[in-house]
């Protein structure tokens, strides 16, 4: 029988760890030399839960403190697995353990995969019965069920006006409308029933409480009185909007239908457990794919008695009718309905994070689409620290609806409140480049620098996070309310993606493309010919093989746009740094000799990097600095670059997305931030029929200006860099092309800063990186200007400071952070909860 949470288990005294030499995985014997049992699995995630036991073996309590190493299944299937090799003991279980009497109602393949899922979970009796009204199972025509072990499979009778008595009902039905489950949540609910519905429509799966406990409505029964009450019909075809479809038979539905059963089956514990919340009673859990999100439930309560309250509720329940058909004529005037282009298979030639975002963002916006992405395994995936931007956040967790927790626990990214900049002026002086926005004015003038203006900036200063004590002892999560980005080991994050774009139908060919052939008039691609000779052909190539630019650069010679005059460094130095156990909530950006260094935390050690450039210093002299200021680097790796773009981000039947377009030296961490960016654009653009391509100059233009813009900010940290006197820096400071900022440093310069009301440009926006951004630049590095009158006078800037800093005085440092979102997971939660609903 499978664990239930209210368990308890324990470490088996009697064994012992046994070396396990090169394999992966643990060993047990009763003494050395002794017969093992092998437990195949990652060893540093098998330790984890056996330490989790260690230190509180309720089953419901490992799990939670595991959940931000491992998703709530992967962790009940380590413990099942470690169990059965011996390693964990199981106390024996009580009759509170009992699960309840579960009655699922059904009548097409969803009602089958929950039943066989749930079979086997250990419930003490699985009652399976026809939906009311629908013919009996002796009728001609009618649909039987598989005998499936564990199941008793009762039929309803005709005009059966109840449900199958029982302790929770789950309801799984195909082909019918959000009404009609209505009349089921009603009987269920009088019976003071626990009642469920689950349904996977249009690929994406659903569940939710039918009802509320006590009368109140749930998700169908508040949009099924929307349709009735005032006396008004919704057009049917909105209504469809909230109608059960039937599943399909596709390999992309029925793993949703799985997942649904696997959720299903998992949120059952969790109503009998007494230490668990259950995560589908006050809201719907949408499951795709690709991950899972929440939706709060639109509820309408009835008065207990008629009055003249309910004839406006009426009124206003018409009125939002009338909405809910306007949003259903809104959605199909936007285009979200299958695709009548004939550009139906995509090619994405290379993976990286390129590659794999590309394959997930096309599949889960554009599912009619088949995406298949070559790569070859021979080409290693470089473990590099990756900084970001906080537009990557809103992108997986809310865009491609990627689990929080479980990207947590497979990619073990560390938070980013911003870049901490060794610049600007000499000696130890740094400013903070936090992505908050605050109170740049006020903080240079009442305090005499600009690293106040914000709790984001505070929290950077005292190497903290925003996660913070309560006066009452407990902990509350400000990620929602301080914007922050994630610092990621390349490797880990690449393979978390190659499993997710697995997981979610993307085709994969392991291979290397030697060639793209283009078109006679090099207007696009004809076909790819790959190394064992094989011709690939495509209705879209997407490039995605970095700075080789097979297809844009190679076979379509689209012309290149250099920014070296802008920006001087084409080389990088890489390596890793022990960190002693601080990991910093921010990345550093450090001026040396002939470039600077990028420090980017991760949970075992700090990855740098000296961009410089050959120029001015070679290998040995670059290697030689950065190893004296980092004691215990490890070697180091080059990689060298051209910063600059292409012309046509889009040409023909070819988009090229990231360092395939364009590459810019990571300063600001736009690396991703601008892959993001192309995707979006790649999507909302997508030709919804065929033969359009009069867009693609349009698309070009906006992205080469978002690209241009980004130079141009990054050419302004250069040129007024005072911070050193080298040959480098005097000839940046002499020679860097800002041209394209020009008039802003002039408008800077006779009154500072750019955003004060004396300029009115609080809304003006810069493409990449707005006037917020350039007044943070200009004054973290002392440029000087006349000031402009602060909004807020002394005493109102003193009061709201010292508040701030009492919110600073209670924050985390990011490992006790870590520890207290392990205990209470539900705070990541309720933080990717918010960020999809911005």
């Amino acid at each position: 029988m499978p664990l239930l949470p209210s368990e308890v288990l324990c470490v088996n005294p009697s064994l012992e760890l046994v070396a396990t030499g090169p394999e992966r995985g643990l060993s047990r014997g009763v003494k050395p030399g002794a017969q093992v049992e092998f437990v195949q699995g990652d060893v540093d995630a098998l330790l984890a839960v056996l330490e989790a036991v260690a230190a509180d073996g309720n089953v419901a309590a490992v799990v939670r403190r595991l959940s931000a190493r491992m998703s709530e299944a992967a962790a009940l299937a380590t413990l099942e697995q470690l169990r059965a090799a011996g390693w964990l003991v199981r106390e024996q279980a009580s009759a509170a353990q009992v699960l309840p009497r579960v009655a699922l109602i059904g009548n097409g393949r969803l009602a089958d995969a929950i039943a066989r899922v749930i079979a086997q979970q250990g419930f003490v009796e699985l009652v399976r019965s026809e939906p009311l009204a629908l013919p009996r199972a002796s009728d001609p025509g009618a649909r039987r069920f598989p005998a499936l072990g564990g199941v008793r499979f009762v039929p309803a009778a005709r005009g059966e006006s109840q449900a199958p008595t029982s302790d929770v009902t789950v309801l799984a039905l195909d082909r019918v409308t959000y009404a009609e489950l209505d009349a089921y949540g009603e009987a269920l609910n009088a019976r003071g029933e626990a009642c469920l519905f689950a349904s996977v429509e249009a690929g994406e799966g659903r569940i939710g409480p039918l009802m509320l406990a006590g009368g109140g409505s749930g998700f169908v029964a508040s949009r099924h009185r929307l349709a009735t009450q005032g006396g008004q019909a919704v057009d049917r075809e909105a209504l469809q909007a909230f109608s059960v479809q039937e599943l399909g038979s596709s390999p992309a539905e029925l793993e949703v239908a799985e997942r649904v059963s696997r959720e299903l089956a998992l949120e059952l514990r969790r109503i009998v457990a007494r230490d668990e919340t259950p995560r589908s009673l006050d809201s719907v859990l949408l499951l795709t794919p690709s991950g899972s999100a929440r939706q709060p439930l639109s509820l309408v309560r009835e008065p207990a008695q008629p009055s003249a309250a309910s004839a406006s509720s009426g009124r206003d329940l018409s009125l939002e009718a009338d909405v809910i058909a306007a949003r259903a004529t809104n959605l199909r005037e936007r285009g979200e309905r299958p695709l009548s282009t004939t550009l139906r298979r995509v090619g994405i030639v290379g993976g990286g994070t390129a590659g794999y975002l590309t394959a997930l963002a096309l599949r889960a916006k554009l599912p009619e689409l088949e995406v298949t992405l070559i790569e070859s395994s021979t080409i290693p995936i470089i473990g590099v620290g990756e900084a970001t931007t906080a537009l990557l956040n809103h992108f997986l967790h809310a865009y491609l609806g990627l689990d929080i927790l479980d990207f947590y626990a497979r990619v073990e990214p560390t938070w980013k409140l911003g870049i901490r900049f060794e610049w600007g002026l000499p000696g130890d002086y740094f400013y903070n480049s936090p992505f908050q926005f605050g109170k740049l004015l006020e903080s240079l003038v009442y305090e005499g620098d600009i690293n106040k203006n914000c709790l984001g900036s505070r929290l950077m200063t005292a190497n903290t996070t925003p996660v913070v004590r309560t006066a009452e002892g407990g902990h509350r999560c400000l990620l929602s309310e301080v914007p922050y980005a994630y610092h990621l080991d390349n490797r880990r994050f690449v393979r978390y993606l190659t499993e997710e774009a697995r997981r979610a139908g993307v085709l994969h060919l392991d291979t290397v493309v030697d060639t793209a052939v283009p078109l006679p008039d090099r207007s696009g691609i004809d076909y790819l010919l790959t190394e064992d000779g094989r011709e690939l052909r495509y209705d879209l190539y997407i490039d995605c093989t970095g700075f080789r630019s097979l297809l844009l650069d190679k076979a379509l010679g689209s012309p290149f746009v250099s920014y070296a005059s802008s920006l001087f460094a084409d080389s990088a130095v890489v390596a890793n740094v022990p960190h002693g156990g601080l990991v910093k909530p921010y990345t550093v950006a450090e001026t040396m000799d002939h470039g600077w260094c990028w420090n980017i935390p991760m949970p075992d050690s700090d990855h740098r990097g000296y961009v410089y450039s050959s120029a001015f210093a070679n290998l040995e002299q670059a290697s030689a600095e950065m190893r004296a200021k980092n004691p215990g680097m490890a070697e180091p790796w080059t990689v060298r670059f051209r910063s600059g773009r292409h012309e046509e981000f889009w040409r023909g039947n070819c988009v090229a997305i990231g360092n395939s377009f364009a590459f810019v030296e990571p300063l600001q961490s736009t690396a991703i931030h601008m892959i993001v960016v192309e995707i979006q654009r790649l999507v909302s653009a997508f030709p919804r029929e065929g033969g359009l391509r009069c867009f693609q100059p349009l698309i070009n233009r906006e992205i080469n200006e978002v690209w241009d813009t980004l130079r141009w900010f990054l050419a302004a940290h250069y040129r007024f860099n005072r911070r050193l006197d080298t040959p480098f820096w005097r000839e940046c400071r002499a020679r860097t092309n800002t041209s394209g900022v020009d008039e802003l440093l002039a408008l800077y310069g006779e009154r500072a800063p750019l955003g004060a009301t004396a300029h009115r440009l609080r809304e003006l926006d810069l493409s990449t990186f707005g006037v917020y951004r350039y007044d943070l630049l200009f004054m973290g590095m002392g440029l000087e200007a006349p000031l402009a009158v602060p909004d807020d006078d002394e005493l109102t800037w003193r009061l709201a400071s010292a508040a701030t800093e009492r919110v600073a005085a209670r924050a985390l440092p990011f490992g006790a952070a870590l520890e207290v979102l392990q205990r209470q997971p539900e705070m990541l939660r309720r933080h990717a909860a918010e960020l999809a609903a911005i």
